[in-house]
């Protein structure tokens, strides 16, 4: 509560600009609590998202606001939603709450679920390298998720402890298609080539898209990338267009 209060006093100026959606189950017995911070401010999130990062114990980037409602119309959750005015944080917040903090339940010898996954089987997953995309990545993500199609597309996705070989195999052989982001970073990525090679052998769903700067000896030197059955969209990655990928994506799950 006081990270939140923190941040409202410091960075928002209009209560109105911000939000946070609270959700809690109250079983002692197995404790959920997810925090879902909006704005439309770019700047604003990105200081409230590092500023959570700090306390958060993961960030799940595949939850959306949706899929948290609908998961709390058939199971224990209280909710409520809160603008970022340090006020009515004070007043509300400690309302969520109907057990004691988790140190003290522990010692009073409950136990806690380490192995809880959220990976809907209607995933898609995002096999790049190229560090530089990331922020594009995100955006075509965004638009996704905003229309309830789970994304998973880097480690962040992962939860502590997870072993990460074990686990991206699994997720890549579960998920409803997998995009493959290739330039030469992809072609040098010994991950990259992995995931590539788990999807053709499990025969999954998948399309290409291929950077227009991706060196001719790249292409020549991996057959995997002339499969005829695959769908392969060029486009350069120095100048990507968002919204023509994900209609492209989204067109290609659906089909």
């Amino acid at each position: 509560m006081e990270i939140l209060q923190s941040f409202c006093k410091k960075y928002v100026k209009i209560p109105s600009e911000a939000g946070f959606i609270f959700f809690v189950n109250n079983i002692p017995y197995n404790l959920e609590f997810y925090l879902i911070f909006e704005t439309e401010n770019e700047e604003l999130f990105e200081v409230g998202r590092k500023l959570l990062q700090k306390v958060a114990i993961k960030e799940l980037s595949l939850l959306t606001t949706k899929q948290l409602i609908k998961y709390s119309s058939t199971r224990r959750f209280d909710s409520i939603s809160i603008p970022a005015d340090i006020n009515l944080i004070q007043m509300m917040f400690p309302s969520l709450f109907r057990f004691p903090e988790r140190k003290y339940l522990i010692e009073k010898g409950y136990g806690f679920l380490d192995d809880i996954s959220i990976f809907p089987p209607n995933t898609i997953f995002f096999s790049y390298a190229n560090k530089k995309l990331r922020n594009d990545i995100i955006k075509i993500k965004s638009l996704l998720t905003a229309e309830t199609y789970p994304v998973f597309f880097d480690i962040q996705s992962l939860f502590p402890g997870d072993n990460l070989e074990d686990k991206i195999k699994s997720y890549i052989v579960d998920a409803q298609a997998i995009v493959f982001f290739i330039d030469d970073s992809f072609m040098r990525s010994k991950f990259c080539k992995q995931e590539l090679d788990i999807t053709l052998e499990n025969n999954i769903k998948h399309m290409f898209i291929i950077d227009k700067n991706l060196k001719e000896e790249y292409k020549r030197s991996e057959p995997k990338l002339q499969f005829t059955n695959s769908l392969f969209i060029e486009t350069d990655f120095n100048n990507i267009n968002h919204l023509e990928l994900y209609k492209k994506i989204k067109e290609f799950i659906n089909s």
